[in-house]
């Protein structure tokens, strides 16, 4: 019977090792700590331990790399997110640049995107023709130009 019993302890032994691999698995998996588990053997259950540690070791390696990279993105991503700041706000100043010159020299300008037909002004252009908008596109100006300066 004892020797029954110090078998019972030695497969026991061998069996919960498997279970703690287990169960360091499914908590690795849930996002857990990536911690080693203890080996207490030699065998192949031992071997498979130590593999398992070695992946742990692995995957924090892995993560170690990613917080990196991602720390490095998202400071990329600040810096070029002040960079379009910056230029956005210099294109806007120079927008109202252009609309105050345009004003003060009551002079319009214009945009034909001849792939689509697309026709617009700027606000001074409007202003001199007495209208809010070009409702019939690129027509509708050239209704308004003087027959000398129309396209032949």
């Amino acid at each position: 019977m004892l020797f029954a019993w110090a078998d019972a302890q030695t497969n026991f032994r061998k069996i919960a090792t498997p279970q703690r691999l287990t169960e360091r698995t499914d908590q690795i998996a849930a996002g857990g700590d990536n911690t080693h588990i203890e080996i207490d053997s030699r065998d192949e259950v031992g071997l498979l331990a130590q593999r398992f540690n070695n992946m742990v070791d692995a995957i924090e390696q892995k993560n170690s790399e990613l917080r990196n990279y991602s720390e490095t993105l998202e400071q990329q991503v600040a810096e070029r997110t002040e960079d379009l700041s910056r230029a956005n706000s210099v294109l806007k100043y120079k927008e109202r640049s252009l609309a105050n010159a345009q004003r003060i020299a009551r002079l319009g300008s214009w945009e034909w995107d001849l792939v689509n037909d697309r026709f617009s002004g700027s606000d001074e252009l409007y202003r001199i023709f007495g209208i809010t908008g070009l409702p019939g596109g690129r027509d509708c100006l050239l209704e308004r130009l003087h027959p000398d300066d129309r396209p032949i």
